[in-house]
């Protein structure tokens, strides 16, 4: 892969947003958007519940300040070397929320995080946010399984159950 340069195609992209921008607002709510705007920062912070769920799970107490490298947790933690930028990405996510701070080549842990009930978090995001259920429960069901996919459990059986692609075609 390489980046380039797109060939000149003559728009300006700030003609374009300033057409839109007056029509964005009954864009949304005609396409019924309104659901994502106000649910997805929910849905991230079920993440993060999720991702610590899963780190917690498969033996990682998370406890402020404790410092952790990447490999030295994944091996502690049994989590296959192939999910290494998973680990690596999720470890990301829970610096963002101010959960760890990176430090050097590793993370030290800023604050423990609570236990969380994932099942009433994705819920009460659902009854608020209704318009993002399909997210909402395929997040969910996926968190869940998150520890045993990382152990090396089939993550193409977590997204399609059975070979279904129902929940998925929700999606879409």
């Amino acid at each position: 892969w390489q980046d380039a340069e797109l060939p000149g195609i003559g728009i300006d992209p700030a003609s374009v947003a300033k057409r839109i921008e007056g029509r964005a607002n009954a864009l949304v709510l005609e396409h019924g958007a309104g659901d994502y705007q106000h649910g997805l920062p929910m849905l991230d912070a079920l993440s993060t519940a999720l991702i610590v769920r899963a780190l917690r799970e498969l033996g990682w107490s998370i406890t402020a300040g404790e410092r952790v490298e990447p490999d030295t947790l994944r091996e502690q933690l049994g989590i296959r070397p192939s999910h290494d930028r998973l680990l690596r990405r999720m470890l990301a996510i829970l610096a963002e929320d101010g959960i760890l701070a990176a430090d050097d080549d590793g993370f030290v842990v800023l604050a423990t995080p609570p236990d969380a009930d994932v099942e009433k978090q994705a819920a009460d995001l659902v009854a608020s946010a209704p318009g993002i259920r399909a997210e909402t429960m395929m997040t969910l069901r996926c968190g869940l399984q998150l520890p045993s996919v990382l152990r090396g459990a089939d993550p193409l059986e977590v997204l399609f159950p059975g070979g279904s692609t129902d929940e998925m075609t929700a999606l879409y």
